[in-house]
């Protein structure tokens, strides 16, 4: 895979825990756009990182019918979240290279056909990470040595992924780094970061959170985690900002659209293309119009399904996620390019849920909708459905926001039913988050 991970020598004091990492490393700031890379430590790759995952959580290499069974190794899980130490931020620091300038190889897995990196591929790499992050975070003192870690990192969803600056040429190479910057009883926030190397600077390329959370051996429940004592002034802002941004989307999720009725100012919105839709001189029920310029919000829907296939599981056997999250993006940069005949260029990703975990004899149906423009701008929605043949149950399992930027403004969508309206509402609601001054900065 190829990717590196830059990691400090260990603390004599936490060789002890060996499924417990707690490396000492370099506290590096998330909000520096521009950083030297330097180190005189022997870079790990991404396979050894594979490696070590594989034999933190006892994952057995190539295939087998029955995933191992993990149920002993409850007995090693405490009892209370007091049974744990507390942990700082920077005791789950961690950052990764994707060398794509010295291995060529690489190149073929991240590049695009325009020589762009794909992106992707990278929000697979963001989601494993992101669970390597969470692992290191745990320190459970009642770890034995030599047998497997009795949690189950898994990615609950993902928000904010914001993208600052063009994507890079796939002969750049990429950084990700991150950290938990806030934990619950059993849930971890953990900020990632993407910086692409340009004139020997790191330069900073997007930022997004992902939240994971801790489940026992067996997946039968949750598990505790440590908590967070921030060190220092720094680490109490992050940790600071990231519980306020976590209740400011409680705060906003009160206001769903699934929960209470539109605004005011969005009901009229509604009026509006239901008028802008009908034909004044012969006002019918089901004669509809459409308003020059526009385009039915239906006629921008791509579908397609997928048989994920063993080589698409996670270290638990079922679908790994940044496999799901990577099918949604690509076929919401597709729905985008094919509506708009411009190449789009992603700038946010919001709302990704994880609602039920997708088992490998099923069938996925992945449906991609432009549901809003504004200007140069595409708010692209996306949802998987699974399909189980032992039950002939249709199981909405994910859901995600995109939103596109394309050099020229779009031709807007136009719903034709009140359904249409509710997401045309939603799409607005994300394209006005991205679009907030300074959001950015």
């Amino acid at each position: 895979m190829g990717i590196r991970i830059r990691l400090f020598n260990a603390c004599k004091e936490t060789i002890c825990h060996k499924f417990s990492p707690a490396l000492i490393v370099q506290n590096r700031s998330l909000q520096q756009q521009n950083e030297q890379w330097q180190t005189t430590i022997p870079p790990m790759t991404m396979k050894d990182v594979h490696q070590t995952l594989n034999k933190w959580m006892g994952s057995r290499i190539g295939w087998f019918s029955r995933p191992r069974d993990r149920t002993h190794l409850l007995q090693y899980l405490p009892k209370s979240q007091d049974d744990l130490p507390l942990r700082s931020l920077k005791d789950s620091y961690a950052e990764a290279i994707i060398p794509l300038s010295s291995e060529p190889k690489l190149q073929n897995r991240y590049v695009t056909a325009t020589g762009k990196l794909r992106m992707g591929r990278i929000i697979e790499d963001m989601d494993l990470f992101s669970v390597y992050v969470g692992l290191r975070h745990i320190k459970n003192p009642l770890q034995k040595k030599d047998i497997p870690t009795p949690y189950v990192i898994v990615t609950a969803a993902v928000d904010d992924i914001e993208y600052i600056y063009e994507k890079p040429d796939v002969t750049s190479d990429v950084k990700i780094s991150g950290k938990v910057v806030s934990a619950g009883n059993s849930s971890m926030n953990v900020a990632v970061e993407l910086a692409y190397m340009q004139n020997k600077q790191w330069v900073k390329m997007a930022k997004a959170n992902f939240m994971m959370a801790a489940r026992n051996s067996n997946l039968s429940g949750p598990a505790y985690v440590n908590k967070l004592k921030p060190d220092g002034p720094e680490e109490e802002k992050e940790m600071k900002d990231a519980l306020e941004t976590k209740r400011k989307k409680i705060e906003h999720d009160k206001y769903s659209l699934l929960v209470v009725p539109p605004s005011d100012e969005e009901q009229k919105l509604i009026h509006e293309n239901f008028v802008k839709s009908v034909d004044m001189q012969d006002p019918t029920i089901n004669k509809r119009i459409l308003p020059s310029g526009h385009v039915w919000m239906e006629d921008t829907r791509l579908n397609t399904s997928i048989f994920p296939h063993p080589e698409n599981r996670n270290h638990h056997n079922t679908v790994f996620g940044g496999y799901l999250m990577r099918l949604a993006m690509e076929l919401a940069w597709m729905t985008a390019y094919i509506h708009s005949s411009q190449r789009p260029s992603l700038r946010y990703v919001s709302n990704i849920s994880f609602r039920k975990p997708v088992k490998l004899n099923s069938f996925l149906k992945i449906m991609s909708q432009v549901i809003y423009t504004y200007d140069k701008y595409m708010q692209i929605a996306v949802f998987i459905e699974l399909y189980e043949m032992a039950t002939k149950q249709v199981l909405t399992t994910n859901s995600f926001h995109f939103t596109y930027e394309v050099p020229e403004p779009v031709a807007p969508v136009m719903p034709k039913t009140y359904h249409e309206n509710i997401f045309f509402i939603e799409g607005r609601r994300q394209v006005l988050i991205f679009l907030k001054p300074g959001r950015l900065n």
